[in-house]
């Protein structure tokens, strides 16, 4: 099974990830050397990031490449997110801005070593049993897959359109998920299977119907209805994924400059829907600067608290669970000095390795990020199966960065187990995988 992507040789990919990693070592070496004048460097610090975005763009343009899409993510979230802060809300003024500023560059750098280790890392294929199915049959069990969860979306998402006629929005957003935390894991698998089943028809040359049309629509309305940015996000990224890497490639610069528009909109239009009312430098801050915005609060308040160790992610799996369950989003912001008056507290993944063990948390939590990056990538052609599971987190990758492993540990559990139980698409021999 390949992809345009296996053609690509012109650039070596291995290149640009050494100059990014010599790049980014000098970076924080020039912040520990002038530390008492960082904020005097920070314009030089954002042509550092600059001219990793020219490298990624020209160099390593490939859409679904782990090291174009997650340097790409990071940078802009993160570097550009935390150099906004400073020109748009008077960063500089804020408590540990050198703390922050060191811990973006030292994430980077272990993103792109767990990526270089990551390539290195080559599994054996291992012959599962899987249940090899004729494509109708699989095909049939993927369309009641779907049309059952779509089912439970529309269970789950009734008090989400209740509140909004009634005007109790952000109340039900907490609240609705008490004790329902199932219905809202089965309602999503129409996200994952959906596209799983769209990507074997491409990869197979089979002709789209108007029934699949229509499933597309459906799913898009089921997660548009909570009005949450990031499940519309991911699901469109997962489609784009799939039809650059099967379909055709689309052109990456496109994508980066229409990319950035969209989330300006997104943070206009759906907050605006909410009843939210904010001016464009708001939208700038809680878009793109807040996830570097709230660590000094985490900094501080870790020093009278102590580290929370990885309940974080126990949180995250215990909203399967009877009661009252909530993330750890939700729980912080109620021992925290942040002012949140709707929904959680933007962790990001900083804030979640640095709220877990310090910098050595931050440290794990991006070399890990980059080592399954890379090992996935290496291994995406063995089946259907393991190729969706590489797209999926990759695409989940934007939110892990944004918002810590703790926000996407269950739907990519979920997937894993439903590409191991599904993965009924037997390749022919024409298709197999060549490495």
């Amino acid at each position: 099974m390949k992809s345009y992507i296996d053609q690509i040789r012109e650039t070596k990919s291995g290149s640009v990830l050494n100059k990014l990693m010599l790049i980014t070592s000098l970076e924080i070496l020039l912040l520990m050397i002038f530390k008492a004048s960082i904020h005097s460097f920070i314009y030089v610090f954002l042509l550092f990031n600059l001219y990793k975005f020219y490298l990624i763009l020209f160099k390593n343009n490939r859409l679904t490449s782990p090291v174009f899409f997650a340097s790409v993510v990071f940078i802009f979230w993160m570097s550009i997110g935390n150099f906004l802060n400073v020109l748009l809300t008077k960063y500089t003024d804020k408590e540990h801005y050198y703390e922050i500023t060191l811990l973006i560059s030292i994430s980077y750098l272990m993103l792109l070593v767990g990526l270089a280790a990551g390539k290195k890392i080559k599994f054996p294929k291992i012959k599962r049993s899987y249940f090899y199915l004729d494509y109708k049959s699989g095909a049939l069990i993927l369309y009641i897959i779907i049309l059952f969860s779509m089912a439970s979306s529309v269970v789950y998402n009734y008090p989400i359109i209740k509140a909004l006629i009634e005007g109790n929005y952000f109340g039900s957003r907490i609240t609705m998920i008490f004790g329902r935390g199932y219905l809202n894991v089965l309602g999503s698998f129409h996200t994952y299977t959906l596209p799983f089943l769209f990507m074997i028809k491409f990869h197979k040359g089979l002709k789209v119907n108007w029934f699949d049309i229509l499933l597309i629509f459906l799913s898009f309305f089921l997660v548009i209805i909570p009005l949450h940015r990031g499940p519309v996000l991911t699901l469109f990224l997962t489609y784009l994924f799939i039809f650059n890497d099967f379909k055709r490639p689309i052109p990456v610069k496109k994508l980066v400059k229409y990319g950035s528009v969209s989330v300006l909109l997104f943070g206009s239009i759906i907050p605006a829907v909410r009843g939210i009312n904010r001016d464009f430098i708001e939208i700038l801050r809680n878009e793109i600067g807040i996830h570097t915005w709230n660590l000094s609060h985490y900094i501080g308040m870790t020093e009278e608290t102590g580290y929370f160790g990885l309940k974080p992610l126990t949180m995250a799996l215990a909203i399967l669970l009877p009661g009252h369950q909530v993330g750890f989003e939700i729980w912080i912001k109620d021992i925290s000095p942040i002012n949140v008056h709707v929904g959680g507290a933007s962790m990001s993944l900083i804030g979640e390795g640095f709220m877990e063990y310090g910098l050595i948390g931050v440290m794990v939590n991006f070399f890990v990020l980059g080592l399954i990056l890379a090992v996935l990538f290496n291994h995406r052609s063995y089946s259907y199966g393991f190729y969706f599971l590489f797209l999926y987190f990759l695409n989940r990758t934007e939110s892990i960065i944004q918002f810590g492993f703790g926000k996407v540990l269950l739907t990519v559990i979920i997937v894993f187990v439903f590409i191991n139980l599904i993965n009924n698409f037997k390749p022919s021999t024409d298709t197999s995988v060549t490495n």
